[in-house]
């Protein structure tokens, strides 16, 4: 019995010997005697930090420390994460339950998540501490160990876009030139709306170091005026110059616009989101702002100040407003309707009384599709009601859609027949017609017109204005018409009313698209001079003339060439002194 007590001895002793020499990490963590917890916690020691080797807490996932527990070697990954996502202030492990006792930390790993493709976790930073770190772990109790870790607190950053205009508050403002320049598209064509991404480039202030970029998404809240960048990754914290922007279409197909900034910064804020802002210049050339300033130019020389709108759609007395509307944004004024991209399509400034000669800018409106310079309302001389005005006035008809080009002839007949009506419903008024008359401030055009104006003259630059199909001149001072009129493939719809016209213009005779022209009330030349004119006319555009109206106009003969004309549906020579129809007998009735 006492050997087998001294061999079970032996035994144990020689048992103890191999487990404590054999001692594996899991016997010291999975103690089933005297334990406690390890909690480390990886603080930044900013103080040392430098760009270079700075490490971004925020990527960091877990800890792999290594330690001796007596000369045992000890080494445990840990999982890491930060206080409600802080992590730039510092980042805390999971508990590692441990047998009590001392240790002695000697270094650590941090990783941080693995890479497309890879099965491991990046390693991010291996520190080998300079003196290793005594520690205890005690019964019961959690033991906390600060790694200090050489990193920056960095923050996060988004931005608002602006809009820099300061080119344009002066037409001959010719700032920043070379600053700013578009790529892969028009830079005429460019539009705020159509950014979707931006680069921004940046550096830390005075410094000399490369310059890092960081790509933007970019949204627009509701009711703002300007965009917004989503919350991007971490900055470092500090101030930054942004040194250049880059603007994206969706999907980055095209770049639509880059500039260099000056003087622009942002100071980071540790662990905070921190606002920035940057303005966009706009190109020089940019259509949308050409327009706004083609319509200031008009305005500003044709009387602008004193306008007072005549017209159904804006209060009676209304003006043009450039002092408190942005300058891309315009849009919605008296006589002006913008296209869905920006542009200027029909202008109507005969409603205001305008006065002078229209200025060369109006050939920046490049995508004007019909534009009035005087108008008259036939309404005026008959019973005033909704369907009769519907019919009657060409731009209301613009207004609520109506293609007037595809409904030319519909229209004419529907207007002659409410002019020229036999029945007894009573159209005209009663009032007795007055004679037309030369337009001034203060004369209106009872009989067949409406407000007048006091425009002299059209600029040559018309001829720019290559969408242009409808132009209509009325109750002005006009006497000649610009020769660059011929060169519009698209004008079909004319109406020169009313105007002062010495001789027939020769530009119309040149002219070889005309579907419809209404010349009525020009009766300041001799009849001769406008027959010839006519003839001519008819025969340049016998293929393609529709309508024609030659009213009160003191013509004496009827222009031959009409009867050559394929495709005429539509004349009304009313109130003239046409005595029969050459080649023919027949005699008309006196006017």
């Amino acid at each position: 019995m006492n050997l087998l007590r001294k061999i079970y001895g032996l035994c144990t002793a020689m048992l103890c010997l191999v487990l404590i020499a054999g001692c594996s990490d899991d016997d010291v963590i999975s103690s089933n005697g005297t334990a406690g917890y390890l909690k480390l916690m990886v603080a930044p020691q900013t103080s040392t930090a430098t760009r270079a080797g700075g490490l971004s807490l925020s990527n960091v996932r877990k800890v792999e420390v290594s330690m001796l527990y007596g000369d045992l070697p000890v080494t445990q990954s840990l999982n890491l994460s930060s206080a409600e996502g802080a992590a730039e202030l510092g980042l805390e492990s999971e508990k590692l339950e441990l047998r009590a006792g001392e240790y002695k930390m000697q270094s650590y790993i941090l990783y941080g998540t693995a890479k497309p493709g890879a099965e491991t976790p990046e390693m991010l930073m291996t520190v080998y501490l300079d003196e290793v770190v005594p520690f205890s772990i005690s019964n019961g109790h959690v033991t906390e160990v600060n790694l200090q870790v050489k990193s920056s607190v960095y923050g996060k950053v988004y931005s608002d876009i602006l809009k820099d205009l300061s080119n344009y508050k002066e037409e001959t403002d010719k700032a920043n030139q070379g600053v700013t320049r578009a790529f892969d598209q028009d830079p005429e064509l460019f539009s705020y709306d159509d950014i979707a991404e931006v680069d921004l480039y940046y550096k830390k202030k005075g410094s000399s170091e490369r310059v890092d970029y960081h790509s933007f998404k970019v949204y627009t809240k509701k009711g703002e005026k300007y965009l917004h960048t989503d919350t991007v990754s971490t900055w470092e914290a500090g101030e930054y110059e942004i040194t250049r922007y880059m603007l994206y279409s969706d999907k980055r197909t095209n770049m639509l616009l880059a500039g260099d900034l000056k003087d622009t910064y942002v100071n980071v804020a540790p662990v905070m989101y921190t606002q920035a802002s940057f303005t966009v210049t706009y190109p020089e050339n940019m259509r949308s702002i050409k327009d706004y300033l083609a319509l200031y130019n008009i305005w500003i020389n044709m009387d602008g100040p004193n306008w007072k709108y005549q017209g159904e759609s804006f209060p009676a007395g209304a003006n043009w407003r450039f002092a408190d509307r942005p300058i891309d944004e315009w849009g919605n004024q008296p006589g002006v309707e913008l296209s869905n991209t920006g542009r200027v399509k029909t202008l109507d400034i005969g409603s205001f009384n305008p006065e002078g000669a229209v200025p060369d800018a109006l050939g920046d409106l490049t995508e004007l599709e019909a534009l009035w310079l005087g108008t008259h309302n036939d309404a005026a001389s008959i019973e005033n009601t909704e369907d009769m005005y519907y019919v009657l006035n060409t731009y209301e008809l613009r207004r609520r859609g109506i293609d007037i080009c595809a409904r030319r002839m519909e229209i004419a007949k529907e207007r002659s027949a409410i002019l020229h009506s036999t029945s007894t419903s009573r159209i005209y008024t009663t009032k007795k017609p007055e004679r037309v008359t030369l337009a001034t401030r203060k004369t209106y055009d009872f009989a067949q017109g409406s407000l007048s104006n006091r425009i002299t003259s059209i600029p040559e630059t018309i001829g720019n204005l290559k969408q242009l199909t409808y132009l209509y001149v009325a109750n002005g001072r006009v006497s000649d018409l610009p020769t660059a009129l011929k060169d519009l493939p698209a004008l079909t719809d004319l109406e020169f009313y009313n105007c002062q016209f010495k001789t027939f213009p020769d530009v119309l005779t040149k002219m070889t698209s005309v579907v419809s022209l209404n010349f009525s009330c020009n009766a300041t030349m001799e009849a001769d001079e406008l027959y010839n004119g006519l003839n001519a006319f008819v025969k340049s555009n016998n293929k393609v003339l529709q309508i024609l109206y030659v009213t009160s106009c003191k013509l004496e003969k009827f222009p031959e060439e009409l009867a050559n004309a394929t495709k005429i549906g539509l004349i009304d020579f009313t109130s003239n002194r046409l005595k029969k129809l050459d080649g023919t007998k027949r005699r008309l009735a006196p006017d």
